[in-house]
């Protein structure tokens, strides 16, 4: 058995946060450009940095989890450290600001690259899910119920190409699960580890192989996907 030490890595918040910043540290410039009586570089980046922090809702939209900058909180404590220096406020004001609209200009990237992300890492290929078979092998869940199997690496491998996914009730399947873990009946016996997702997708998917060894259930953290080989995914433990 192997298994890997995955950290997933989600390459699209990466760039919008890059693209984010790259846009704000423009504008900075720009003001910076337009004044006489600009402040240091230091303290330019204070005030971007500080002006970032508010006070913010959880909102989600398109099924990502975001948060939608309220109250200026960095702005005001930067205020409040400044109250007896108005003359240096008056000249970091701008930047505060700026920095406070970062998080607009951000969560408007974010929105932007979902669509780009259902490109790259959409939820109906299986190749998002599973990858580098290579180290890949099955855990027996039940291995007083379930048969000793092994991974089909060539068949699940040619079959990754062309597997859809089909409509699954998984309430069914974790109410079993919750209520009757013991069940001989149980449907997904069978856990393959040493893989890994789609390189930046982000996604850690459990994935579980159904008792007739054609069925995949893929398990993340926001949904459940079920796909359906035509040929076997797993094979006999060849006896010596």
């Amino acid at each position: 058995m192997s298994i890997n030490f995955y950290f997933p890595l989600n390459v699209i918040p990466i760039l919008v946060g890059l693209v984010g910043w790259l846009f704000i540290v423009l504008l900075a410039y720009r003001i910076y450009k337009k004044r006489a009586d600009n402040p240091s570089a230091r303290m330019i980046a204070i005030a971007l940095f500080l002006g970032l922090a508010s006070i913010s809702a959880h909102v989600e939209w398109f099924g990502q989890r975001m948060e939608l900058a309220i109250l200026p909180l960095g702005v005001w404590i930067l205020k409040s450290m400044l109250r007896r220096k108005k003359d240096q406020w008056q000249r970091i004001r701008s930047y505060a600001w700026l920095g406070f609209a970062g998080n607009f200009i951000i969560l408007l990237l974010t929105v932007a690259s979902i669509p780009l992300y259902n490109q790259l890492y959409p939820n109906d290929d299986p190749r998002v899910y599973v990858s580098h078979l290579e180290k890949a092998s099955l855990i027996n869940l039940y291995p007083s119920t379930a048969p000793e199997r092994l991974l089909h690496k060539e068949n699940l491998a040619e079959q990754l190409n062309m597997m859809q996914p089909e409509t699954f009730y998984s309430d069914e399947w974790y109410e079993e699960m919750n209520w009757h873990p013991y069940s001989n009946s149980e449907q997904f016996p069978y856990l393959v580890v040493g893989t890994s997702p789609k390189w930046g997708s982000g996604q850690r998917p459990m994935i579980y192989f159904e008792d007739d060894g054609k069925g995949m259930l893929v398990n993340t953290a926001k949904k459940h996907v079920y796909f359906r080989s035509e040929v076997d995914l797993l094979k006999a433990v060849e006896s010596e």
